[in-house]
C-alpha cells in the first residue's frame, strides 16, 4: 500500500494533526494520554515490555506526546520532519477525508474504536484499505451497523460493486501465547543474561494445558534463571513445564550486522514463533547479539490460520453473488520481495482461488505493519505489500495487478 509523501506539505502536517485531534475530542485524547503514561509508569521495571507493547500497542499516542512537547518548546517543524508525527498526518489526512463518506453513526463507532487501545489498530487498517480504493475514485459506502456476517465496506465505481473485507491475523492465534507475555517473560530473565554477560541463542518451548499469567511467568523465569546459574551454556534443559535450548558463549565484543541478523531470524523464526534480538554497544558499534524465541509444543500453523481466516470471508462474510476482496494484515513483516512466487503466501492464495466457495473473489493482499519501529536497524517503509489477482474468478475484469501501486 504505496502512499505518495509529497501529498502533505510541511506545512500542512500542524493544521491536519490539530484537526484530527479536535475531531476526535481534545478532552477525551488528554485522558487517553493520561491513563497510557500510567500504564507506561507501572510497566517501568519491565523495559521490554513497555517499550516493545505498550508503546506500540496503539498507533498514535506517542506520536501525539512527540507533537504536543514540539508545540509547547515552540519549535518550528520543518524537515526533516520526526517520522511518527509524519504518519500521524497521514493518518489524519486520511480519516478527515474518509469521514466524509460516513454518517453520523459509522464516525461515532470509528472514534470510539479508535480510544480502545486493542482495538485502534484493526480500525485503522480498515481506514488504510478503504483509502487505496477512495484514492482510485472508488465510492466508499459503509454499513450502518456492524456485522460479522458482512464485509468492512463496499467500493463502488462505474457500476461495479466490490465488497471489501479486512483481516488483522494475529501471530498470538497461532502461537497461543500472547506477546505482551513473551515480553514479560524475556524481561524477567534478560537481568541474569545480562548480568552473566552472555549472547548468542536462548530457546523456549512451554508444555501446553497451562494457565499463562504473571504466577505463571515468574516460575518459568525461575526455571530459566536456574538453568543460565549452572554454567552450562549449550545445552538443552527440561522440565515439565518447559524445555530451554542454550546456545550460549561469553561476550566477546563481536561486531555485526544488526539488518542480517534481524532477517536471518525472522526467516528462521518466521513461522510459529515469538522472538526478539536485542545488541550491545561497543565504541559505537553493534555487537553481542542475544535471540530469545518462545513457542508452545502445541503451536499451529501460522499459514493455515491465515488460509482459513481468508476461507471463512469468503465462504460467510462476502456475498458470492458480489465481487469481493480480501486484505490480510500480517504483523511485523518487513518486506515481501520475494514472495511473490513459490512462497507460503502465493500458495495459500492459489489455493483459496482453485476452490468453489472463493469464485467471487476477484484478488486477496497480504500487507504489513505502516508504523515507525524505532531501532537502530528499522527501515522505513510504505510497503504495497502482496497482490495475488484470482484468474479463475467470476469477475476477472474488475481489478488489475497493479491495484496496490500508486
Amino acid at each position: 500500500m504505496a502512499n505518495n509523501y509529497t501529498e502533505i506539505a510541511v506545512d500542512e502536517i500542524p493544521s491536519l494533526i490539530d484537526n484530527l485531534l479536535n475531531y476526535f475530542g481534545q478532552k477525551k485524547i488528554k485522558t487517553s494520554l493520561q491513563k497510557y503514561r500510567k500504564s507506561l509508569e507501572y510497566a517501568k521495571s519491565s523495559p521490554l515490555y513497555k517499550e516493545y507493547f505498550l508503546k506500540n500497542r496503539h498507533p498514535w499516542w506517542e506520536a501525539i506526546i512527540q507533537f504536543n512537547k514540539l508545540r509547547k518548546s515552540q519549535i518550528q517543524l520543518r524537515k526533516p520532519i520526526p517520522l511518527s508525527i509524519e504518519l500521524l498526518a497521514y493518518d489524519a489526512k486520511k480519516i478527515l477525508t474518509l469521514k466524509k463518506t460516513m454518517s453520523k453513526k459509522v464516525q461515532q463507532r470509528y472514534i470510539s474504536a479508535f480510544f480502545d487501545d486493542n482495538s485502534a489498530k484493526n480500525y485503522l487498517f480498515e481506514i488504510e484499505t478503504a483509502w487505496i480504493f477512495y484514492k482510485k475514485g472508488w465510492q466508499i459506502i459503509w454499513p450502518e451497523e456492524p456485522n460479522k456476517r458482512k464485509p468492512e465496506f463496499i467500493a463502488q465505481k462505474d457500476g461495479v460493486k466490490i465488497q471489501v473485507e479486512c483481516k488483522k491475523i494475529s501471530v498470538d492465534t497461532s502461537i497461543k501465547i500472547r506477546r505482551s507475555d513473551f515480553y514479560k517473560l524475556t524481561d524477567l530473565i534478560l537481568p541474569e543474561i545480562t548480568q552473566a554477560k552472555l549472547m548468542g541463542k536462548l530457546e523456549i518451548i512451554l508444555t501446553p494445558g497451562f494457565m499463562i499469567d504473571d504466577e505463571f511467568l515468574r516460575n518459568i523465569a525461575k526455571q530459566i534463571t536456574t538453568f543460565l546459574k549452572k554454567g552450562e551454556l549449550k545445552c538443552t534443559e527440561t522440565t515439565d513445564d518447559l524445555s530451554v535450548n542454550m546456545d550460549l558463549y561469553p561476550r566477546a565484543n563481536i561486531i555485526v550486522n544488526p539488518i542480517e541478523i534481524w532477517n536471518n531470524f525472522l526467516r528462521v523464526k518466521a513461522n510459529g514463533w515469538h522472538g526478539v534480538v536485542l545488541f550491545s554497544d561497543y565504541m559505537g558499534q553493534t555487537v553481542d547479539p542475544i535471540e530469545i524465541s518462545l513457542k508452545t509444543e502445541d503451536t499451529g500453523d501460522l499459514l493455515t490460520t491465515i488460509y482459513n481466516t481468508m476461507k471463512d470471508a469468503a465462504r460467510f462474510q462476502i456475498n458470492k453473488n458480489v465481487p469481493g476482496f480480501i486484505s490480510c494484515h500480517l504483523s511485523e513483516i518487513p518486506a515481501f520481495s520475494g514472495l511473490e512466487r513459490n512462497s507460503g503466501l502465493s500458495a495459500i492464495a492459489e489455493r483459496l482461488f482453485l476452490s468453489e466457495y472463493a469464485k467471487h473473489i476477484v484478488a486477496v493482499a497480504f500487507v504489513s505493519d505502516m508504523r515507525i519501529i524505532e531501532s537502530p536497524f528499522a527501515q522505513v517503509s510504505r510497503s504495497p505489500g502482496l497482490f495475488f489477482k484470482n484468474e479463475n474468478s467470476s469477475h476477472p475484469d474488475v481489478l488489475d495487478v497493479n491495484f496496490l501501486m500508486n
